[in-house]
């Protein structure tokens, strides 16, 4: 037999598809004349699998060699997959709607889930309630270091603004010019992670972070611009924070675009 280039010689086969007999270079082993009496072909050996039964039901299945590395659990069907990773999970009512679901054990932040889904908590006239007491009581509380030097850079500016203004019935915001639909936050550093002075942001900074653009996103969407003082700015940056401030006034005030 001649050599090719490739490392293929002469060979004689029968092909496994169409029967012919069929002479060319190929490599050693080759059961098919061509690429269509291979996809045409019955291919047996192509069942590296095994037969398994079905976790749930006891039916057998055909696994696929590939699966079987993954995983020691197979199901005949996507039904039966979601009852086994359901079987040890613990059962709830959610207090809102009294659907049951359930959670894993290991998923319960050391806490009773109360609702099935944060639609349905949001939905409770119970929890809106409490959410909005906390927003007036935050309204009332005394004015902390940060919020009285943010308050005096407003008073510096001299524009009308409102201080700890309820919005919404479920923010309360520092200080609110109404007219012109500017919010402003005075945000200590630490509290709402300053990305320079905490460039890692640990549990608590990243959850608060996440809250800040959730709100904004809600004022934006309202027709709200909002203005974060950072506490290093208010406190040691004093003349930037009140060119932001003016800023931020002055391009509510210009005409809109034609």
């Amino acid at each position: 037999m001649t050599k090719g280039i490739n490392g293929n010689k002469m060979r004689t086969i029968e092909c496994a598809a169409c029967g012919q007999s069929v002479t060319k270079r190929m490599p050693e082993g080759r059961k098919f004349c061509s690429l269509e009496c291979y996809r045409s072909g019955e291919r047996p050996d192509r069942r590296r699998g095994e037969e398994r039964p079905c976790e749930v039901c006891g039916l057998v299945v055909y696994v696929k060699a590939t699966q079987i590395k993954k995983s020691s659990n197979f199901f005949c069907s996507p039904e039966h997959a979601n009852e086994w990773q359901r079987r040890n999970k613990d059962r709830y009512s959610c207090k809102n709607c009294g659907v049951i679901f359930t959670r894993s054990p290991s998923n319960k932040n050391h806490t009773t889930p109360t609702y099935c889904s944060i639609p349905c908590r949001d939905a409770d006239p119970s929890r809106r309630d409490r959410l909005i007491q906390m927003n007036v009581e935050q309204a009332v509380k005394k004015t902390n270091k940060l919020e009285m030097a943010g308050y005096a850079i407003l008073d510096e500016i001299g524009e009308a603004y409102e201080p700890q203004k309820l919005m919404f019935g479920k923010f309360c915001v520092d200080a609110i010019y109404a007219d012109l639909r500017i919010v402003v936050q005075f945000d200590g550093d630490y509290w709402h992670g300053h990305p320079i002075n905490f460039p890692t942001p640990d549990a608590r900074q990243a959850r608060r972070m996440n809250i800040d653009r959730s709100q904004d996103a809600y004022f934006t969407k309202a027709g709200y611009t909002v203005l974060r003082l950072w506490e290093s700015d208010i406190k040691k940056n004093r003349t930037g924070a009140v060119d932001s401030v003016r800023d931020t006034i002055h391009a509510a005030t210009l005409p809109m675009a034609a």
